[in-house]
């Protein structure tokens, strides 16, 4: 294990860098597709018509964001809990 130690430390780092981008990339698609539903019902209340596409207000993306952000704060920490403690032992090299 001691010899290990440099491995783990370099996937730990490595880890952490990647795991940001894809938390980033994975939050942007949660909020479109939670905010979708929300869009498609603002816009015919605003127009009046189903469009194919639509302009989604930032507010609208802010409260989507807020609502992701609120789960993961939320429940986060008992689903990271089950998957990397009670399902599989997670580590930086195993992943």
């Amino acid at each position: 294990e001691d010899q290990a130690a440099p491995l783990q430390s370099f996937f730990a780092h490595l880890q952490v860098m990647t795991a940001c981008y894809v938390a980033f990339a994975h939050g942007a698609n949660d909020v479109a597709n939670a905010i979708g539903p929300l869009a498609a019902i603002f816009s015919v209340v605003k127009t009046g018509s189903v469009a194919m596409q639509i302009e989604v207000p930032v507010w609208m993306l802010a409260i989507g964001g807020i609502a992701v952000g609120g789960g993961l704060f939320a429940f986060g920490s008992r689903v990271m809990e089950t998957i990397g403690g009670k399902i599989t032992e997670v580590t930086p090299v195993r992943g």
